[in-house]
């Protein structure tokens, strides 16, 4: 619909395409008004077998408008659910409508014939003068425009004048530095001005922690980096000191921004104050602490021993006397010592000994989450989730004292722990299980590395169960995380009963022979380091969907124009019996991401309901259906990021020159501890594998200041 400035329809006969600038896409929503300014041209297509002519704009400027009383009756209709065309034109005649909805009086909109219903929507959509300064404003600007409903939330009013007083406000909201020093510029900052060189100091902080995933920055790294960049080293720091942008953090001669100095302090002050709590303090629900002794702990543990098949160890007791007796407590342990047991036997006991207490088990990720549902038998969930849910109940529907069990510790960023620690109770019980030479977070920080250091109770479990000591699996795992001198395999022969040996090629086609020899799908994964290049995972599933043959039936979608091959965000197409991997959490039937699973089904035609085929994952069977594909890819072979937390029993592990920068021993031992019966390293240098044993943990040499927090007053 094309709307006069006069608020008037203009009738035309074709209709019209807009083209925005990439700026305003972002708040481009349907039913949003815009004034858009430029070249008009005549375009033709076929759509559905019919010649379609059309007016497109391609919009120089284009600036957000907000309703007036002339446009309103159309903004009501095509923006707030429960007002039609009637009741939307009854109410645009209302001369005091917008400064009803301004002031968010509700019982005048009532009185003014807005359903009750329909207020919600109508007071969250209209946009507020700081709203529509800001759209514009970042508009003229070339910045997102998705920034300005942040922006006014935080601001109000006042957005457009904080902006013009310090552009480089702008970092807080991740907007690139160079594009803040235009703005500046044209604001009339010079490149000397003191916002320009704190900014600058800050700007080399954050990029310094993003590349390195460290939460601080060290002075020689600091300084070593201001002269590579020409600029004086003490004048920006001053400048960032002064204006509060950065820290100075004594015990490691560093400097740190304002915001990861607040989250590392906080999330040590809030694990201190649980270690500290005393038994039975913060809730009447804690009650059960003050009766807990050792020996119900023990007598509790012992009757769980009675239900598994063998006796646990001493130090395994002892972890989980601990765990069931602390306010804080760490698990560490490698792949085989029994963590999955010890896990279990915590949550049996825990739940006894507290006489039904809240136990809630998070991962970070859903593979991780959905072991913890198969270890233990109770519900878990991603953090994500978690604190989403958590989010969505009223402060008395939330428990004020409750025991959380985080899986796969290692994996959990700082911002991932803070988000969860803003949606617990202050009497939390919090247990850590991980191990420290298996993949470190993504994000930034070291949470379980420093939780493992400081001197919260922890153990770690030493003793492997899973394999025993002649397993070649074992001998190499071991090895590799306690950087054992020369790391040695013998060579992969075919027909030759070897549980841990080298294949001295990177062959696609060999790998996939490889990989049908040893069971396929259901008994096989083959885990590389990369997503591209030939040895990536991109290239690898290509090729065993290769050698599988094209001539299976495909999955296919219906579209306006006709049915098409559907083609996935990687450039994959899905044949019948390709396994797959879910890639994103689907909470609503109930998969999540790291899922695998089969293709066991492609129908002749798609549904009437949109159903194309079936999946079984887990076990389960599900419906395919455009939904799920979109969170679906190839799962021949994955990285081994991906792979953590999950078990095969042959496992082909693919290294590669190409991720040389990425390969040490804890990318190393994550992958030789997913196979259970046989482990084939695939790599044209065994020079790789002893590199990245002697480089140890990459994550160990990021810098943090968490340690400090853990343990400042003990």
């Amino acid at each position: 619909m094309r709307i006069a400035a006069d608020g008037s329809v203009i009738h035309v006969a074709n209709s019209l395409s807009v083209s925005l600038p990439e700026a305003c896409k972002d708040a481009a929503k349907v039913g949003s008004l815009w004034e858009v300014d430029g070249p008009t041209a005549q375009t033709t297509f076929t759509a559905g077998g019919y010649t379609i002519i059309e007016d497109h704009l391609e919009a120089h400027t284009a600036r957000f408008v907000k309703p007036n009383t002339r446009l309103l009756e159309t903004w009501l209709q095509r923006n707030v659910k429960g007002i039609g065309e009637v009741k939307a034109g009854r109410l645009a005649r209302n001369p005091r409508l917008i400064e009803i909805i301004e002031e968010r009086d509700i019982s005048s909109l009532l009185e003014a014939g807005v359903p009750s219903r329909s207020i919600g929507p109508l007071l969250l959509e209209f946009p507020s003068d700081a709203y529509m300064a800001a759209i514009n404003w970042l508009a003229d600007h070339h910045l997102p425009v998705k920034l300005a409903e942040t922006l006014s939330a935080v601001w109000r009013e006042k957005t457009i004048a904080m902006l013009k007083e310090n552009p480089f406000r702008l970092l807080n909201f991740d907007v690139p530095f160079e594009l803040c020093c235009k703005i500046a510029k044209g604001l009339g900052f010079a490149s000397d001005h003191p916002k320009y060189q704190a900014a600058l100091a800050a700007d080399l902080i954050s990029q310094y922690c993003r590349a390195t995933s460290s939460t601080l920055m060290l002075r020689p790294a600091f300084e070593k980096k201001c002269r590579e960049m020409g600029v004086d080293f003490n004048v920006v720091l001053r400048h960032a000191m002064e204006q509060e942008l950065i820290g100075y953090i004594r015990g490691e001669d560093g400097f740190q921004l304002e915001g990861e100095f607040l989250l590392e302090a906080l999330t040590g002050q809030r694990l201190r104050d649980a270690i500290l709590r005393p038994p039975g303090a913060g809730s009447s629900a804690a009650d059960w602490e003050c009766n807990l002794t050792v020996e119900a702990v023990k007598e509790r543990l012992r009757e769980f021993e009675q239900t598994i098949q063998f006796r646990l160890t001493d130090e395994q007791r002892r972890a989980v006397l601990l765990a069931s007796s602390m306010n804080v407590f760490a698990l560490s342990g490698g792949a085989g010592t029994g963590k999955t047991t010890i896990l279990q036997a915590i949550v049996t006991v825990l739940e006894r000994v507290s006489f039904g207490v809240d136990i809630f088990q998070v991962a970070l990720s859903g593979r991780a989450a959905q072991r913890m549902v198969e270890a233990t038998g109770r519900p878990a969930s991603t953090i994500a989730k978690f604190c989403a849910d958590m989010a969505r109940k009223k402060q008395d529907q939330r428990p004020d004292h409750c025991i959380v069990v985080i899986d796969e510790a290692s994996m959990v960023d700082l911002y991932s722990m803070h988000a969860l620690l803003l949606h617990l109770p202050a009497a939390t019980r919090f247990i850590f299980v991980g191990d420290v030479d298996q993949l470190p977070p993504v994000g930034g920080g070291l949470l379980f590395h420093n939780i493992m250091k400081s001197t919260f109770p922890a153990v770690e479990l030493t003793e492997v169960k899973r394999q025993g000591a002649e397993s070649g699996i074992h001998r190499f795992a071991t090895a590799v995380r306690h950087q054992h001198g020369c790391i040695a395999l013998p060579d992969y022969q075919e027909g030759v009963e070897i549980d841990c040996a080298v294949l001295r090629r990177v062959d696609p086609d060999e790998i996939g022979q490889l990989f049908q020899v040893h069971g396929g799908a259901e008994r096989c994964a083959i885990l590389t380091s990369m997503q591209a290049g030939e040895a990536g995972v991109g290239n690898l599933n290509m090729g065993m969907q290769r050698r599988l043959g094209f001539n299976r039936p495909v999955v296919r979608l219906v579209h306006e124009d006709g049915v098409y091959d559907y083609v996935n965000f990687t450039g994959s197409k899905f044949y019948l019996n390709d396994p797959i991997l879910i890639t994103k959490n689907d909470y609503d039937i109930g998969v999540r991401n790291g899922d695998l699973g089969t293709i066991v089904e492609i129908f002749d035609e798609q549904t009437e309901d949109g159903h194309l085929g079936c999946v079984k994952i887990g076990g389960r069977m599900f419906d395919l259906n455009a939904d799920l594909l979109d969170k679906m890819s190839l799962g021949y072979a994955m990285t081994i990021h991906k792979a953590q937390g999950s078990q095969w029993e042959n496992v082909i592990l693919v290294l590669n020159r190409r991720a040389t920068h990425m390969l040490d021993k804890t990318l190393l031992y994550t992958g030789a501890t997913r196979a259970q019966k046989k482990l084939i390293v695939c790599s044209e240098d065994m020079g790789l594998v002893q590199q990245a044993v002697d480089r140890g943990s990459i994550a160990l040499q990021r810098k943090t200041n968490l340690l400090q927090h853990l343990d400042a007053d003990f």
